[in-house]
């Protein structure tokens, strides 16, 4: 007799009663809030997360508008006017607003999509999904008050800063080391080329040699004390710090990232130094 082969049972499709359930689990244990207001940006339902946040519960918002549950009159009433401007225009629009915790009074910030439409009989509504994005908007803060901090002490010490992407060869420098050569904020192109090109002739072989050892790895930093030339045709001598800042999958240098200072004063200082000891010896010596 012929081989006969058994066909699997095919997989039974989810029940409109199973796949409402699933829907009403995802919409309540969601993480982001979820509305959906009417034309006049009343509230017709709303998810626990929202209503955590407003501390009370959905069934007692529908009807309602944020105002009711402790959110100040100015964002409440923004929160309105965006709605109906977004329902008036109909087409869904991704907005940055805040929120305010009705039980500690802390403000959250929210990236919300707001896509409007119109029920079955042709009323205009409006449905919101808004992700928190609190502990984003306080990193990006954080990073701006560190940054604005470094940028002040940087200004306070008078340090020229470059960023050299080394494939490349683009350099990104702050306004001071624009500012240590004469030059003013961006004035000169950011180009390592641009760099070598303002280093004095005789100094130039040399910082470029300790470069290499830093780039090669048989230096860990980078320092020279060398001359460079601003714009005004005069010569400066600086101290130049750097270090690799970044490496790629394969161990080589991908940025370097450092320092310059303008020295001039103390090399000028040594020399006055040193001429003063000279003749201190050629008198003692006479």
């Amino acid at each position: 007799m012929p081989e006969t082969k058994t066909t699997p049972d095919p997989v039974p499709l989810m029940t409109d009663q199973k796949r409402l359930a699933l829907l009403e689990a995802v919409f309540e244990e969601t993480p982001d809030v979820i509305l959906l207001k009417d034309a006049k940006g009343n509230f017709l339902l709303c998810n626990r997360t929202l209503a955590r946040l407003y501390n009370t519960t959905p069934e007692a918002m529908v009807g309602k508008h944020d105002g009711d549950f402790g959110v100040p009159k100015e964002l409440a009433d923004g929160y309105r006017a965006n709605v109906l401007a977004i329902m008036a225009r109909g087409e869904t629009e991704v907005v940055l607003e805040d929120s305010r915790n009705a039980v500690t009074g802390e403000i959250r910030h929210f990236k919300s999509i707001k896509r409007p439409f119109k029920d079955a009989e042709g009323n205009k509504q409006i449905l919101v999904i808004a992700h928190d994005i609190t502990d984003l908007v306080r990193a990006q803060q954080q990073v701006a008050q560190s940054e604005q901090r470094l940028q002040e002490v940087l200004a306070a010490t008078r340090e020229g800063i470059w960023d050299w992407h080394v494939a490349s060869g683009r350099v990104v420098h702050n306004q001071q080391w624009f500012r240590i050569l004469g030059f003013a904020h961006g004035e000169l192109t950011g180009h390592v080329d641009v760099f070598s090109a303002r280093l004095h002739p005789e100094d130039k072989a040399l910082v470029w040699q300790r470069l290499r050892q830093l780039l090669s790895g048989s230096e860990e930093f980078y320092r020279s004390e060398h001359r460079m030339v601003r714009k005004d045709g005069t010569v400066i001598w600086v101290l130049d710090r750097g270090r690799v800042a970044e490496y790629d999958a394969h161990g080589a240098p991908v940025r370097v990232v450092g320092a310059y200072v303008d020295i001039s004063d103390r090399k000028r200082h040594e020399v006055e130094l040193r001429q003063a000891l000279e003749q201190a010896k050629s008198r003692s010596g006479d």
